[in-house]
C-alpha cells in the first residue's frame, strides 16, 4: 500500500530523495540532529507552530522498509533556505551551519588552495589542523568538500600558509547546499 508518504523502493535511489545521513550532511549536523529536528517539528505543527520557525520537512516512508524513511531534496534545501533567511528576533538559534561560513562555491576554492599550499609547504593537513585549532576529523571535511569553511579559519589558513586563499572573505547570506 503506497500513500502519499510512502514511496516504492525502486525510487529511493533517485537524486531527488535524500536519507537522514543525506539530510544531514546538507545541513551541517549529526545524523540523529535530523531526526530531533523532526521530532520538534511536528510537536510544532501539533500546536499550530506558534513561535514561527521554519518546520522540518515530512518524511516519506520507504515501501516494505520498517523505521526507514527519505525527503524530497527540494524540501530539505527549502528548509534550509528558510532556516538561513529567518527574522532575527524569531526563537531558537539559527541553523548552525550559517553563521560565519562561506558559501560552498568559496568553500570548495579554498579547499583547493589549501590542499595546493598544503602540498608547497609540505605540512600535513593534521599539522595545519592542529595550528589553527580545528580537530583533524573537521579540518579533514572541510578539506574533502563536506563542510564550509569559517571566515576565521580561511584567516589563520593564511597567516599559517603565507598565502592568500581568497580575494575577500565572503559569509553566506542565504546559500543552500549542494
Amino acid at each position: 500500500m503506497v500513500s502519499e508518504l510512502t514511496i516504492p523502493l525502486e525510487d529511493v535511489v533517485r537524486p531527488e530523495f535524500v536519507t537522514y545521513l543525506q539530510a544531514a550532511k546538507m545541513i551541517g549536523v549529526r545524523h540523529d540532529t535530523v531526526r530531533v529536528y523532526q521530532t520538534r517539528s511536528r510537536a510544532l505543527e501539533a500546536k499550530g507552530n506558534p513561535s514561527g520557525v521554519p518546520l522540518f520537512p515530512k518524511p516519506m516512508r520507504i515501501e516494505g522498509f520498517r523505521g526507514t524513511a527519505v525527503f524530497h531534496r527540494a524540501e530539505i534545501e527549502a528548509y534550509i533556505a528558510a532556516q538561513q533567511n529567518r527574522e532575527p528576533k524569531t526563537v531558537g538559534r539559527p541553523a548552525r551551519n550559517t553563521v560565519g561560513r562561506l558559501d560552498w562555491d568559496t568553500s570548495k576554492k579554498v579547499s583547493a588552495s589549501v590542499q595546493e599550499q598544503l602540498a608547497k609547504k609540505s605540512m600535513s593537513a593534521f599539522e595545519a589542523a592542529r595550528s589553527i585549532g580545528v580537530g583533524a576529523g573537521p579540518f579533514r571535511s572541510r578539506l574533502l568538500g563536506e563542510v564550509r569553511w569559517r571566515d576565521e579559519e580561511v584567516q589563520a589558513l593564511e597567516k599559517l600558509l603565507g598565502a592568500k586563499l581568497l580575494k575577500k572573505p565572503r559569509s553566506t547570506k542565504g546559500t543552500t547546499a549542494p
